[in-house]
């Protein structure tokens, strides 16, 4: 065999083989450029998924702060309204207070409350009082109101303060009630204290202790029967 033939024999058996070796190439290079291109969609995809994440924080952090500021607002209002019941509450309880006092006063004074009258009769229409007598009597009526007026000093304080006691219009109590699901537990806020032993009867007043008991009553009647 001559070189020559040997060297065609050789070509002919390596030619297949480069051909597909070309093919290995070609496939191998379409491969890595279809790597690369999910290479890039994955990281569009990462990015567009750390925007979302990023985006859903945002929506998170508005809402919390939308529902931290209806609850502020909230709150504001409802300890406005209990702090007006509790207002209410004590002004309650200083007019019954008063009150009492001033018909120990009276019990005490029987005729007491007709010489107030008077004075009050005198006070309101003192001019035209004066009007109706000589003036040499005017000094003597005026001495002796002001006498009247020292004898009743003590009535008259009391009703004075009585009168600057601001009133509440048709009292309403803010009562403030929460559940909590996990203990079966209702939470009552309530503008005065609870305990039988915090609610007195000779210092609040007849009329608030008796709110209180009976407020106490019905919701200890409304409680379920234990299990």
């Amino acid at each position: 065999m001559t070189e020559s033939t040997l060297q065609h024999r050789l070509a002919a058996i390596a030619a297949p083989l480069t051909v597909e070796e070309q093919q290995i190439a070609v496939t191998l290079q379409a491969t890595q450029v279809e790597e690369i291109s999910l290479q890039l969609e994955l990281q569009a995809l990462q990015q567009r998924l750390a925007t979302l994440h990023l985006k859903i924080d945002q929506l998170r952090h508005d809402h919390t702060q939308r529902i931290a500021q209806r609850c502020a607002e909230q709150l504001t209002i409802t300890l406005a309204d209990l702090q007006t019941s509790a207002d209410c509450l004590i002004n309650l309880s200083r007019i019954a207070q008063m009150a009492q006092q001033r018909a120990v006063l009276l019990t005490a004074s029987p005729g007491l409350e007709h010489e107030l009258e008077e004075f009050r009769a005198f006070e309101a229409t003192r001019e035209l009082m004066l009007q109706q007598v000589p003036a040499s009597y005017h000094r003597a009526l005026l001495d002796a109101h002001e006498g009247k007026r020292t004898q009743l000093t003590p009535l008259l304080d009391l009703e004075q303060t009585l009168a600057s006691i601001p009133r509440c219009d048709g009292t309403v109590l803010q009562i403030l009630v929460t559940c909590d699901p996990e203990r079966r537990q209702i939470i009552w806020v309530l503008p005065f204290a609870t305990t039988h032993a915090s609610i007195p009867d000779d210092e609040d007043g007849v009329a608030l202790y008796t709110f209180r008991r009976e407020f106490i009553k019905t919701v200890n009647q409304s409680k379920p029967p234990p299990a």
